[in-house]
């Protein structure tokens, strides 16, 4: 069990990530960025050491800023406006409001730089910088031609800066709201399920919970005793059927397996409800095939997963019902030599360590 790698849970809460599993991004490039600006600011002050025309001009380029910023938003609105009755069902103040929002912060800033810069702005030689000023413009609203900001990192940057509306996101919501808030329904009681099949099989459940499993690799094989050498497939719960988007007596049904392993010299089954969260064989499919798309997924397949797993684990968090009866499990499902790990000892581990935190809390 040393390679086996997942991300777990500390004693505070917290998800901790191995180093094989990337984490979600702290924007630490960001704070980089911000570093370097005040560092040019101080440069800037040493080699003209005026605070007055510091001042000045940092605020006369972030109003220049501001107006270029105005004018791409008009030249949006512009485009927009064409499509006021099928995007924005003929509503003027919808499309002005999507277009022309700012925050708070920016507001702020606005007037702050305003007020400096009416204050130290010298009316009679500004003239001046005009020329200068209008070509700072001209060549900020061309930037878009040298696509400076193309690179495949920056790719990646934008799946984690698109609200939830990125690919990992959105099969998450999929999944969650199409499969687990329906088959895990507090009504249709998988608890319920769980201890009748108990009662019927003699059995005990390690828990009366579903653990969804996401693999690292995006495999997801047909079942789980093809990748462990100690798990073997039992009776499924009794399936519920309803009726969805058109399909009649649609069905909805867990697997059950039971886990074989020692415990001091006795051969012992634990019996879990488990299966792969079913989204991730599709994105592999479409990873491994070459189609529409497919070289872009593949590029930048862990933040996919990543936004996945962030969703999913955040949507059942928010839900005390599902919190308690669905549990992700984020693996590293290969080892060094490319070979797969045995799920039953990432799932057996994790169980073990579960009840230990659990014992020391």
């Amino acid at each position: 069990m040393d390679q086996i790698e997942y991300v777990r849970t500390n004693s505070k809460n917290r998800r901790v990530f191995p180093k094989s599993i990337p984490p979600e991004r702290q924007n630490e490039a960001r704070s980089y960025q911000h570093l370097i600006a005040i560092v040019f600011l101080l440069l800037a002050f040493v080699l003209y050491p005026s605070a007055g025309f510091i001042l000045k001009y940092f605020s006369l380029f972030l109003l220049v800023l501001f107006a270029i910023a105005f004018v791409k938003r008009l030249t949006h609105f512009a485009e927009e406006y064409k499509y006021l009755h099928c995007r924005y069902n003929d509503s003027l103040h919808l499309l002005i409001n999507d277009v022309f929002t700012i925050l708070p912060r920016q507001i702020s800033i606005f007037f702050a730089a305003s007020s400096v810069f009416l204050l130290a702005y010298n009316w009679e030689t500004g003239h001046e910088n005009l020329p200068m000023l209008l070509i700072l413009a001209a060549v900020y609203l061309l930037k878009d031609i040298l696509k400076l900001d193309d690179y495949p990192l920056r790719y990646s940057l934008r799946i984690s800066d698109m609200m939830g509306l990125d690919y990992g996101s959105g099969i998450a919501h999929s999944f969650y709201h199409g499969y687990l808030k329906i088959n895990l329904a507090p009504e249709d009681g998988l608890k319920d399920k769980m201890m009748i099949y108990e009662a019927e099989e003699n059995v005990n459940f390690h828990q009366h919970k579903l653990y969804v499993l996401v693999p690292l690799s995006l495999y997801c094989p047909p079942t789980l005793e093809s990748v462990s050498s100690r798990i073997e497939k039992a009776k499924t719960l009794d399936p519920i059927t309803k009726n969805r988007a058109g399909v009649i007596n649609r069905v909805y049904k867990n697997a059950v397996y039971k886990i074989n392993y020692t415990s001091g010299n006795q051969q012992e089954k634990l019996y879990i409800c488990a299966e792969y969260a079913t989204p991730l064989k599709t994105l592999d499919e479409v990873t491994n095939k070459t189609g529409l798309h497919s070289e872009y997924y593949k590029k930048h397949k862990s933040e996919l997963i990543n936004q996945f797993y962030e969703t999913l684990t955040s949507l059942i968090a928010e839900d005390p019902d599902m919190a308690n009866t669905c549990e992700v499990i984020y693996y590293k499902d290969k080892k060094a030599n490319g070979d797969l790990i045995d799920v039953g000892d990432l799932i057996l581990k994790k169980l073990i360590l579960d009840n230990r935190r659990m014992l020391q809390s």
